[in-house]
């Protein structure tokens, strides 16, 4: 597990306090030794551009009883990507696969673990469930891995060494959606992370992830889709199938949950928290406050108690702009 050093009289100098999430326009990201600048006091401001070819094909289909390979469901979004949920997102062949190693920081000569709830990727095997689908007479045709079929009614057919097996799932109705909705779900790229480490409302530090950090810890892809799907990826696997959904809509507010697999608990738990949502065109921002792991009877050294949480940034860029 890493351990990160910092001066934090220098860090913190300088830095407005935050007490809430909200993240006013004073809020930078440090890219290649430069200050960059967002201004996200607007939280819905500018235009999103994304390719959205199959905006008309958007679909969930669940099934139901009988399904191939443990799947619950499959859904199709408006860029042409499909989505598969399974009964078990690990691959049970190789449980017991390395993971990512926490994040961490040291501060007050103490070593304290940030669990950047929305964003941390875990490494054991999971099962690829994500790829590109084409509309051809009708149907969903799954492309890459999976030589499947399915129609608008809810039939699947499997075509596998000339033998065809058929499926039936539910066709789930289409929900109506604001237009904060509308402009929320889509694919998102992680592209950086920035860290504020507070000690009873105090700053203490800021760190921006390097490109390598976020690579080693992060999940790449999120996805949120109209039917409430929150969907986590790395490196085109799934890390981690869960849901959302508006806690206050006019606030831009929203809960998630996901099932997912961790170095301290060898069995699926879910993981849930709050995001606070900003747009800035095509450029996605989430605010998380995350609570420490480790900070009970942590001391500084002069012997008062410390105690962490940490408000993480994220940007992300829609993918298919």
């Amino acid at each position: 597990m890493k351990k990160y050093q910092f001066v934090l009289g220098l860090l913190a100098s300088g830095l407005t306090l935050v007490t809430s999430c909200e993240i006013d326009d004073a809020t930078s990201l440090l890219t290649g030794g430069q200050e960059e600048k967002y201004a996200i006091q607007d939280k819905n401001s500018g235009t999103l551009s994304v390719k959205e070819d199959y905006k008309d094909y958007v679909a969930l289909f669940e099934f139901q009883d009988e399904s191939p390979e443990g799947v619950e469901s499959i859904e199709f979004t408006a860029d042409g990507t499909y989505h598969i949920s399974f009964d078990s997102d690990v691959d049970e062949r190789d449980y017991n696969a390395s993971r990512s190693s926490d994040f961490s920081v040291e501060v007050e000569g103490q070593k304290v673990v940030v669990p950047m709830r929305a964003v941390t990727r875990s490494d054991y095997p999971q099962l690829r469930s994500t790829g590109t689908y084409t509309r051809k007479d009708g149907k969903y045709v799954l492309m890459g891995d999976y030589n499947w079929e399915m129609s608008d009614d809810g039939t699947l057919v499997i075509t596998e060494n000339g033998s065809t097996r058929r499926y039936h799932a539910t066709p789930v109705a289409r929900p109506s959606i604001s237009a904060l909705t509308d402009r929320l779900c889509h694919t998102w790229l992680l592209q950086r992370v920035l860290l504020k480490l507070y000690n009873d409302n105090k700053l203490v530090m800021t760190y921006h992830l390097t490109d390598e950090e976020v690579r080693e810890y992060c999940v790449d892809t999120f996805v949120f889709t109209t039917f409430g799907k929150f969907k986590r990826y790395a490196k085109g696997e799934n890390n981690g199938n869960g849901d959302w959904e508006w806690k206050v809509e006019s606030d831009q507010s929203l809960t998630y949950w996901f099932r997912y697999f961790s170095d301290s608990n060898p069995m699926p738990v879910i993981g849930t928290n709050d995001l606070t949502v900003y747009f800035s065109n095509n450029h996605l921002y989430l605010t998380e406050w995350c609570p420490m792991l480790d900070d009970n009877d942590m001391k500084d050294m002069k012997g008062n108690p410390l105690h962490f949480k940490a408000l993480l940034l994220y940007q992300l860029d829609v993918k298919g702009n």
